[in-house]
C-alpha cells in the first residue's frame, strides 16, 4: 500500500513538473488595453477555411472553401470574403500561384467566381477591393522568347512572366464577372542595349519607365518583376504596387481608361500608364549608389489611412531590409511620398525623394522579426501597427514607440490543426486584416466567441471594449464629455501648443478637423450616426492625444 500511495505522488509531481515545462507555442499570447480591439481575418497558406478572430484568438466567425488561399483575402462592407483560390495552372508554377477570385456571402453561400488561369495568364499574390465593389487583381502575363527578344533584353534566353493589374466587375446574379480596366507592364519598358529593339532610350532620363535589362545576365527567373501587393487610394485614384525582384513600390494612375493605360498620355495626372513614382531602389533606374537602395525585396505596400498617425504615407514590411549589413531581420517602414497638388510626384532629375524612411520599427533584437517570403503591415485607427511575419505564422500589434501589445501564434501548419504545446512547422501566412467592432461587413452579424482554433490553449485573456485608448506624447489631460454624447461634445485639455482638434470613425476616416486657439472647444455632433468616435488632438500633425467617445 505504502509503494503504491509513493508511486501516485511521483506520478502527479511528474505531471505537473511536465505541465510547467510545457511553453505555450501557438495561439494568443496576450492583449493588453492598448491593442486595438477588433476582429482579425486569418487565412492559413495550407488550409482552404478562412478564420475571423476576436483579440483573445477565438474564433466568431468562418468561411469554408474547395480550394487553398491564392493568396489574400478580404472582408466587404456587405460582410462577403473576396479570395483568390489556387488554380491547376501547370504553365505557372511558381507554387504560389492563384488563378481564381471567389466571393464567399457571410452565409457560406458561394456568390462570385472568376478565373484568370491558363497557358498566358494566371492570377496571383494579392487583390484589392474597390469601393465601386469592383476588384483589382495582379496577373502573370506569359511573353515568348520571340517577344523578350524584340524588347531589347539582354539575358533572352527564354520566355518570361511580365504583370497585368486588372480591374473585375463582378456580376453576382450570374456569379462571374467582367474586366473593365487594365494595365500592362509589357506597355511602358525601356532598354539602352540596341538602338534597332523595341523601347529603346536613356534609363536614367526615363524613371517612369521599366528597365527590361535591370538585373541584367543574373536574371534567370521567368518570374522577372513579382508583384506581391496591390493597394488603392480613393482619393487619388491611384493603385500602388509592391515589387519584389525590383525591391520597389510603384505608384500607377488608374485614372487612365485601359487605352490610355497602354500609352504615356492620359488619365488625371497626363502620364498614361508610365510610372507617377517609385521608391526603394534608385539603381532599377540608373539613380544613385547601392547606398540609396532602401527597400529589400519587401511585402504588402499600402496608405495609411486619413485620420490615422502619418496619413497618407505608405507603410510596408521591408522582408530583408538586413541585407547591407549581412544581418537577416526584416522590419516596418513608413514613406512619405513627395505628392504634389495635381496628384503627380516632386522629381528632380535624381533619384526619388524622400532619401529615408519617415518611420521605422524592428525588433529591439533584430533578427526576431524576420520573414524572407509573405508578411504585411497596415496602420489600426489607434495609431498602433498591425504586423503579419509571414513565415513564422506571428501576428503582433506595436504602439507607435514600439512596444507590443498583442500577439497570435497561427496554429495551422503544412499538416492542419495543431494542439497548444505543439511546434508548428509551416504556419505560414501570407497577411492578415484587422477590421474594427462597428465595420460596416459586421451590422446585423453574429459574432460570438466559438473557442479557438486550436485544442488545449488555457490562456487567460479579456477583452478590452475600447478600440482606441489615449496616447501620451507629453505631460497634460484631455477631457471629453457628456460621454456618451447626443449635440454638444465638450473638448477641453492642459496640453500646450495644441492647433487641431479632429474627429474620426472608428474606421480611421477623418470627419471634421478644426483649428484651435485655446484649452478648449465645443463640437457638434448632433448630425453624427449613432457609434463609436475618435477625437484627437494634433500638434503640427503629430499625434498628441485621443480619446474615444459615444454618439447616442
Amino acid at each position: 500500500m505504502k509503494t503504491t500511495k509513493l508511486i501516485l505522488v511521483f506520478l502527479v509531481a511528474f505531471a505537473a513538473q511536465t505541465a510547467m515545462s510545457q511553453q505555450q507555442t501557438v495561439g494568443i499570447f496576450f492583449n493588453t488595453p492598448e491593442a486595438s480591439n477588433g476582429y482579425t481575418l486569418l487565412a492559413p497558406l495550407f488550409d482552404s477555411t478562412t478564420y475571423l478572430i476576436d483579440n483573445c484568438g477565438e474564433v466568431v466567425h468562418k468561411w469554408e472553401s474547395d480550394r487553398l488561399p491564392g493568396l489574400a483575402a478580404y472582408i466587404t462592407t456587405d460582410g462577403n470574403l473576396v479570395r483568390g483560390k489556387a488554380s491547376d495552372n501547370t504553365v505557372f508554377l511558381n507554387g504560389i500561384s492563384g488563378g481564381i477570385i471567389e466571393t464567399i456571402s457571410w452565409e457560406g453561400e458561394r456568390i462570385f467566381e472568376y478565373t484568370i488561369s491558363d497557358g498566358y495568364y494566371c492570377q496571383h499574390h494579392d487583390i484589392e477591393c474597390l469601393p465601386n465593389g469592383n476588384i483589382l487583381a495582379t496577373v502573370w502575363e506569359y511573353r515568348s522568347v520571340e517577344e523578350v527578344i524584340q524588347a531589347g533584353r539582354v539575358n533572352a534566353q527564354s520566355e518570361v512572366w511580365s504583370e497585368n493589374i486588372v480591374e473585375i466587375q463582378p456580376d453576382y446574379e450570374n456569379g462571374t464577372g467582367t474586366i473593365v480596366w487594365e494595365w500592362k507592364a509589357w506597355d511602358h519598358l525601356i532598354q539602352d542595349v540596341d538602338p534597332n529593339l523595341d523601347n529603346y532610350g536613356v534609363i536614367a532620363d526615363n524613371p517612369q519607365r521599366i528597365d527590361i535589362n535591370y538585373l541584367g545576365e543574373k536574371e534567370t527567373s521567368v518570374d522577372w518583376l513579382h508583384f506581391n501587393g496591390i493597394d488603392y487610394n480613393a482619393e487619388l485614384d491611384q493603385i500602388i504596387v509592391s515589387v519584389h525582384n525590383f525591391s520597389e513600390i510603384w505608384i500607377i494612375d488608374h485614372s487612365t481608361t485601359t487605352e490610355e493605360a497602354a500609352t504615356s498620355l492620359g488619365g488625371n495626372c497626363g502620364k498614361g500608364g508610365d510610372l507617377l513614382y517609385r521608391w526603394g531602389n534608385p539603381l532599377a533606374y540608373k539613380s544613385g549608389t547601392e547606398s540609396d537602395q532602401k527597400l529589400f525585396m519587401q511585402h504588402d505596400a499600402n496608405w495609411i489611412p486619413k485620420g490615422q498617425m502619418d496619413e497618407g504615407m505608405i507603410i510596408v514590411y521591408n522582408n530583408q531590409a538586413g541585407i547591407p549589413y549581412g544581418l537577416e531581420y526584416s522590419s516596418i517602414d513608413v514613406i512619405d511620398s513627395p505628392l504634389l497638388e495635381d496628384g503627380n510626384y516632386l522629381y528632380k532629375n535624381a533619384a526619388y525623394a524622400p532619401a529615408d524612411f519617415h518611420w521605422t520599427y524592428t525588433a529591439q533584437n533584430p533578427s526576431d522579426l524576420y520573414s524572407v517570403l509573405f508578411s504585411g503591415a497596415s496602420r489600426l485607427p489607434n495609431n498602433n501597427t498591425l504586423i503579419s511575419e509571414g513565415t513564422s505564422g506571428k501576428l503582433f500589434e506595436i504602439d507607435y514607440d514600439g512596444n507590443i501589445v498583442w500577439e497570435y501564434v497561427t496554429p495551422i501548419d503544412n499538416n492542419g490543426i495543431i494542439p497548444q504545446y505543439a511546434q508548428p512547422q509551416m504556419n505560414y501566412i501570407f497577411k492578415s486584416v484587422r477590421y474594427a467592432p462597428n465595420f460596416e461587413g459586421f451590422i446585423g452579424r453574429q459574432l460570438t466567441p466559438q473557442g479557438h482554433i486550436e485544442p488545449g490553449t488555457t490562456t487567460e485573456c479579456e477583452i478590452y471594449s475600447g478600440a482606441n485608448v489615449e496616447k501620451l506624447y507629453t505631460d497634460g489631460n484631455f477631457y471629453v464629455f457628456p460621454n456618451p454624447a447626443s449635440s454638444l461634445l465638450n473638448v477641453q485639455w492642459d496640453y500646450t501648443n495644441i492647433d487641431k482638434i479632429q474627429i474620426t470613425d472608428i474606421k480611421g476616416n477623418l470627419l471634421t478637423q478644426t483649428p484651435v486657439f485655446t484649452n478648449g472647444t465645443t463640437i457638434d455632433v448632433s448630425c453624427f450616426s449613432e457609434g463609436v468616435y475618435i477625437a484627437s488632438l494634433l500638434n503640427k500633425g503629430y499625434l498628441v492625444s485621443s480619446k474615444q467617445f459615444v454618439v447616442k
